[in-house]
């Protein structure tokens, strides 16, 4: 996930990350997105909603919560890079640091 405001260089975060090795499954809940597009060119669309891409987020030893998608990053090489909000905190969702 981004860091921080890279126009200031200011920490974004609100709480600290800790490395995840295990496997990471997110369920997306059936829906429609309607939303005002900004841009279309013959290989694709941009559109801005106020729509919320609710998910369910299951990781391997840690749980299952809910929560909603927040970024979807391009990260090249056909991989892209999800970040999703819980609804609420789960403390039970980090692993301890070593």
């Amino acid at each position: 996930m981004h860091d921080g405001d890279s126009r200031t260089g200011v920490e974004a975060r609100r709480n600290p990350r800790v490395e995840l090795d295990a496997q990471v499954t997110i369920r997306f809940d059936a829906g429609t997105i309607t939303g005002s597009g900004q841009n279309i060119s013959v290989q694709g669309v941009y559109l801005k909603t106020q729509s919320s891409l609710r998910v369910r987020v299951q990781v391997e030893g840690h749980g299952e919560v809910g929560g909603r998608l927040i970024r979807l990053d391009n990260m090249g090489d056909g991989q892209t890079g999800l970040a999703v909000l819980f609804d609420e905190p789960h403390p039970g969702m980090v692993p301890p640091t070593a």
